[in-house]
């Protein structure tokens, strides 16, 4: 996609810079506290707990983004709404202005997760490490120093992982089933050599696509998303529906005015089974037959 956005990360910019704003503290304070989302604070007889960094809250808002939002894998099906990113989830992540280097961040990503899971799948293979050892023999054997020979064959096998990782980034792009460890490495010694777009891709097609994947690019989203500060994440979804609407006609919306908020308070009554014994109705000096159990939730949403 070649889409571009004007500004990004506005949001998260405007609010960093006002905490960095004394002046402003109080009101930003204010704001987090009261009108962030999925803020909970629940109270118990006086006593407080909040929620709103829970793991659950953090679950749900990722849940939410890779449902709700666009990706390199995920097309929505709005035929009448524009929309300014096609790589929603990938903006969220990263925050770059154009959907190429949206992706560009989060294939990078992958690369080096990809790197590392092939690099100890080399250092176990014997032969491939005598191919490394023979072209680094080659390239600066000259020299006599056995350490550099090595150090040369070391730096051999982490290039062969990562041109292996490009492979396995293919791969997952293109839907196929490509396991978190392999059992072998696809790129030989000579390939090793044939790095391009096409090379890359037809080697890509080695991997098996059945339509299951063991671990594709809805999880590895998913894996960024649970990483992915939890206030970043909203200021740029904010981001992205106020640019959305502004596209759409809708050209003085601003999602910082956007503020809904609700409270509950609750009272829940039910039996009680230990104070109503006899033996400790005796000790209270009282019969206590009924326990009421208050509760009250505060949900906001920007």
């Amino acid at each position: 996609s070649g889409k571009k956005i004007k500004r990004e990360d506005y949001y998260s910019k405007l609010y960093e810079s006002e905490k960095q704003n004394d002046d402003s503290k109080k009101k930003l304070d204010s704001f987090v506290e009261k009108d962030s989302v999925t803020d909970k604070e629940v109270k118990f007889y006086g006593g407080s707990c909040k929620t709103k960094n829970s793991p659950t809250s953090v679950f749900c808002i990722d849940a939410y983004v890779v449902k709700e939002f666009s990706s390199f894998i995920n097309k929505l099906n709005k035929k009448d709404w524009k929309q300014g990113l096609n790589y929603q989830c990938e903006y969220i992540l990263s925050g770059e202005k154009s959907d190429k280097k949206n992706l560009e961040a989060l294939v990078n990503k992958i690369l080096l997760i990809r790197t590392a899971l092939n690099l100890p799948l080399l250092f176990k293979d014997e032969a491939k490490k005598a191919e490394c050892y023979g072209l680094a023999a080659a390239l600066v054997g000259f020299t006599g120093m056995e350490p550099l020979v090595r150090l040369t064959q070391v730096m051999i096998l982490v290039l062969w992982a990562m041109v292996e990782g490009l492979v396995d980034v293919a791969g997952i792009l293109q839907g196929r089933d490509v396991p978190v460890v392999k059992k072998e490495i696809l790129t030989s010694f000579l390939e090793l050599f044939l790095v391009n777009g096409p090379a890359i891709s037809k080697r890509a097609k080695r991997f098996s696509k059945t339509g299951k994947q063991t671990f594709g690019y809805k999880e590895y989203l998913s894996l960024f998303l649970l990483s992915c500060p939890k206030e970043l994440k909203l200021y740029r979804i904010m981001d992205l529906i106020e640019n959305d609407m502004k596209r759409n006609g809708h050209i003085f919306f601003e999602m910082g005015k956007c503020v809904y908020g609700m409270e509950i308070e609750a009272t829940f009554s039910f039996k009680s089974k230990f104070f109503s014994m006899q033996a400790i109705s005796k000790n209270l000096n009282r019969k206590i037959g009924q326990m009421s159990y208050n509760c009250y939730l505060k949900e906001s949403y920007i």
